[in-house]
């Protein structure tokens, strides 16, 4: 069999769809879509690696998700580890981060809260170098991930520490600007996502009580303690919350409250400023 022929099966075997049938060769094979129809379409494949293929193909049919079967995923300029212990990163998390960015100043002490596979901490790092920046989690396994994304990268700077939201921070300690990207779908919303979503993604990451609500609202809560005058709250929420969570950054002190839309026009990061 020809990589191109192998194309052809996985894409058949997959409902037509090409783009996961390249993904699939691109991760056994690491050939990329230019490297099969221009130079390697006609080079005979390695019996393992066509049956690794196949495997890949019979996984990603059952409803896993391809980042999860090869343990990697693109985030703004990274390659990040994933795995069932972390959400794969979502392209809407990637506005939160350009606007931190964007309105971080010179040398910002940033915490990133729920960092997961620290896609957010190290997608700033990335940005701007000038950060100083600390990365939360709940999860020791989620942990575990991030510190292995950081070594990757080579970002060894930034700090990573397991605490329930901010449990673990000396109350002496204060940032320039919070980030999050907690749990906000509710139980009920779950029953609804797609199979790769409800079935395999890390549930402690997904869901929330009180509508998906709670450790966000929680989150604002405390928040304040914990953020310089003039600094910023920013949370990544679910499409309907908007409106929640604008009010509990305005009972909670936070001025200046806005909501940044996807690029589909639906309400997705909500931030504020500390007085």
């Amino acid at each position: 069999m020809t990589f191109s022929e192998l194309l052809s099966a996985l894409s058949a075997g997959l409902d037509g769809n090409r783009f996961e049938a390249e993904y699939i060769i691109d991760g056994v094979f690491n050939l990329r879509r230019g490297e099969i129809a221009l130079s390697a379409g006609s080079r005979e494949v390695p019996p393992d690696g066509a049956a690794a293929a196949f495997s890949a193909m019979r996984r990603r049919k059952a409803g896993e998700p391809l980042q999860y079967i090869f343990r990697r995923a693109w985030f703004m300029n990274l390659e990040l580890e994933v795995g069932p212990d972390v959400l794969i990163p979502r392209p809407e998390t990637e506005l939160l981060v350009e606007f931190a960015a964007e309105n971080a100043r010179l040398n910002a002490r940033v915490l990133d809260v729920g960092t997961g596979s620290g896609a957010i901490a190290l997608g700033l790092f990335d940005l701007r170098r000038d950060l100083k920046v600390t990365a939360v989690d709940v999860s020791p396994a989620a942990l575990a991930v991030a510190r292995r994304n950081r070594d990757r990268c080579g970002f060894t700077g930034v700090e990573l520490l397991e605490s329930d939201l901010f449990s673990a921070l000396d109350k002496e300690r204060v940032f320039d600007i919070v980030t999050a990207n907690l749990p906000y779908v509710s139980e009920e919303e779950l029953a609804d996502c797609p199979a790769e979503v409800r079935d395999f993604e890390p549930r402690l990451a997904l869901t929330a009580p009180e509508s998906g609500l709670r450790l966000i609202r929680l989150a604002v809560e405390r928040a304040p303690q914990f953020i310089a005058s003039g600094g910023m709250l920013i949370l990544e929420i679910g499409e309907t919350q908007s409106a929640a969570v604008s009010g509990f950054m305005t009972a909670a002190g936070f001025g200046a409250v806005g909501v940044i839309a996807d690029c589909n026009g639906r309400p997705r990061i909500v931030h504020g400023k500390k007085a």
